[in-house]
């Protein structure tokens, strides 16, 4: 029999409402109760978002200990083993400033269900695919494989094929597109009536016997059935979590088992991260199905569609007030992706250099950097791990205090150097042939083999138009060796 269970909470695509609910009761597996109760920086009473290292566990730039807290994956009662870096979790416990206690750590997928179709693009660093209606986005750089690696689904892709049971956390963005910060491949096929998927999304078109499950603007809404349950319990335009079954692998209608409510309560605070995917204005957007109220706050810069960001505030009649916005990537922002081996770490400082084309690097780490080590499966893996010739693949940003990195995964040692970005005009010095970009001046020359068998000059009258360039120095001579091009 299908259950509805108003009290219960989920993070799902990270729609976090601190108190979530007020009432008491717990579900079947887990209790449900307690809540961040800190004093500093305000993070209501619970913090959510992708987890960037453990050490203990660091979520949205808190280190929260976790020494006597209690796991809970998909409503199941487990241990920080069973967490990963890129999971988008919901934490309750107490912080202050950068620090913080956890009592209850929660996981649950965003999407979990059968990959429905073939592989709809597949490049040097995406693949799209869909599940259950949805485009799903997997980045080589930026979503965190478990127990498979972007290039191990990239060459063969019948791991990727019709049937396949996959687990997702991430954020939709402004196209109707689920970008996984998290990826999972499940040992068993789908099996119809069988095998449970898991959605979150907005109720519309409610009856007495189903209803419109909306997961973002751009999705064609599934159909949710609920044969054995009455809707007395839901309303419009109310977030839910569904839980059930499909009748076939390219069905768009969920048979529910199960339905739990996201909602937050009137005057509620409540904290969401996510991307924006309207933008009415500078003043209004939405952020995963919620309208933001952002007049009350003084923005760090204009917003964007696609900007991810944290919104503190409070709801009122539906629409979440805000009292700060956090902007953590901006929409247009520049991804540069480089991989070379460590000249020197600065523990003090929290500062790496990476030696890059016969160049020295320096990136600065923090608090949301994330950490993957590929080469050791260190799990609690830190800037203090890292020693001078490891062989590091980070994804950095500029800002205007330097280059900070974003990601940084540990591979296999290598002697090269690659650097993969979209190249702006503003990288572009076509009268000395040069590519400027973090920090590095790279200079091209008729030796380089360039894909296409561009000339040099023909390769600056276009850089600007491919998705992507990548610099190869294959034989670790700290010269360019070979540049490829994806458009």
């Amino acid at each position: 029999m299908m259950k509805f269970n108003k009290c219960a909470l989920s993070v799902g695509v990270a729609l976090i409402a601190s108190t979530l609910f007020a009432c008491g009761g717990s579900d079947s597996t887990a209790n449900r109760g307690g809540g961040i109760g800190g004093t500093g920086i305000t993070l209501s009473n619970q913090f959510s978002g992708e987890i960037s290292g453990f050490g203990s566990i660091f979520v949205n730039g808190v280190r929260f200990n976790t020494d006597n807290s209690q796991f809970f994956v998909n409503g199941k009662a487990t241990d920080e083993s069973a967490l990963s870096v890129g999971m988008v979790v919901r934490v309750e416990g107490e912080a202050q400033n950068d620090q913080g206690v956890a009592n209850k750590v929660y996981f649950d997928a965003g999407i979990e269900g059968p990959i429905s179709g073939d592989i709809m693009a597949l490049g040097r660093e995406q693949i799209v695919l869909p599940v259950m209606g949805v485009e799903v986005v997997l980045h080589g750089s930026k979503t965190q494989f478990d127990q498979v690696t972007f290039e191990q689904l990239s060459q063969d892709t019948t791991l990727l094929a019709a049937g396949k049971m996959v687990e997702l956390s991430g954020f939709y963005n402004a196209q109707g597109q689920f970008e996984a910060s998290y990826f999972e491949l499940d040992d068993k096929p789908f099996a119809a009536n069988a095998s449970e998927v898991q959605v979150i999304g907005t109720v519309t078109q409610l009856s007495d016997s189903q209803f419109a499950l909306t997961l973002s603007e751009g999705v064609t809404p599934l159909t949710v059935e609920m044969i054995n349950a009455s809707a007395d319990a839901l309303v419009e335009g109310q977030l839910v979590k569904v839980e059930g079954t499909l009748a076939a692998l390219d069905s768009q209608t969920i048979q529910a088992l199960e339905i739990e409510s996201l909602d937050a309560q009137e005057a509620q605070e409540v904290e969401l991260q996510g991307l924006i995917t309207a933008l009415e204005n500078q003043q209004s957007f939405t952020l995963n199905g919620v309208t933001i109220d952002a007049s009350q706050v003084t923005l760090q810069e204009p917003l964007t569609t696609d900007m991810l960001v944290e919104v503190e505030g409070v709801m009122k009649q539906g629409v979440l007030v805000a009292e700060s916005i956090d902007i953590l990537r901006a929409g247009d922002e520049q991804e540069i992706d480089l991989a070379a081996q460590v000249e020197s770490v600065d523990l003090e400082a929290q500062t790496l250099t990476l030696s890059a084309f016969g160049q020295p690097l320096t990136l600065a780490v923090n608090n949301r950097t994330e950490w993957d080590d590929e080469r050791d499966d260190v799990r609690r893996f830190n800037l203090s791990d890292v020693a001078v010739g490891d062989y590091l693949e980070v994804e950095l940003v500029e800002t205007a205090a330097g280059l900070v990195a974003q990601e940084i995964e540990r591979e296999d040692n290598e002697d090269g150097s690659t650097l993969e970005a979209e190249l702006l005009a503003s990288n572009l010095d076509l009268d000395n042939q040069q590519v400027k970009i973090a920090g590095l001046t790279l200079t091209l020359d008729e030796s380089i083999e360039i894909e296409g068998e561009l000339a040099v000059s023909e390769f600056f009258d276009q850089a600007a138009t491919f998705d992507e360039v990548v610099f190869l120095d294959e034989d670790g001579d700290q010269k360019i060796d070979k540049i490829l091009l994806d458009d």
